[in-house]
């Protein structure tokens, strides 16, 4: 089921929300790609508007009460799951924004990261985020940890009209907060 949590031993196991492996390719390599959501406490921008982005779901899959141990054991349940031998990009997505600390906490973002980072023939990464919660520490400190992959950071901006970015689509994000998010990213290079 789509939000299964078993219960074993007084230790709930909580499954990923969604795990999928489809072809990709990097700098003309062909290779896979895995893409793994994991489950989490969901989306803060969603629980403190009333439902988040029009075209977004996530929040269903949110576990309230989740911790930060349940969130790796999450991952490392697909680590163990996956065969990685023609696998060269996670893309690793959470229930709302990977850099957000009231979502994923620092210490819960390194222990993921590092588990990607041990994986040798992972040469991509992909993470989204709101831009609220980008500061060039946290892209620093995930390049750090990574070395020299890859890391294909995305923002949701949905569409470049104001209206329908944030009338229809509900996003909350301004232009501006977009282009301050993009001299970050750049100031993280």
């Amino acid at each position: 089921s789509k939000n299964r949590i078993e219960v074993d031993n007084n230790r709930r196991k909580i499954e990923a929300a969604y795990l999928r492996v489809s072809p990709v390719n990097i700098a003309g390599l062909e290779t896979n790609r895995l893409m793994v959501v994991l489950k989490t406490c969901g989306c803060e921008y969603a629980r403190k508007t009333g439902g988040g982005c029009s075209v977004c779901g996530f929040i269903n899959n949110a576990v309230e009460d989740i911790t930060g141990e349940e969130i790796v054991s999450q991952f490392d349940e697909v680590l163990e799951r996956i065969d990685f031998t023609d696998i060269c990009e996670i893309d690793l997505l959470t229930l709302g924004s990977f850099y957000n600390d009231n979502e994923i906490s620092r210490e819960t973002r390194f222990k993921l990261l590092n588990r990607i980072a041990a994986l040798k023939n992972i040469k991509r990464v992909s993470i989204e985020s709101r831009a609220e919660y980008v500061t060039v520490e946290k892209l620093n400190e995930s390049k750090a940890i990574l070395g020299d992959k890859i890391i294909d950071f995305g923002i949701g901006l949905e569409s470049a009209n104001d209206y329908v970015r944030n009338k229809i689509i509900k996003k909350g994000l301004s232009k501006k907060s977009f282009e301050e998010l993009l001299e970050k990213v750049e100031l993280a290079n």
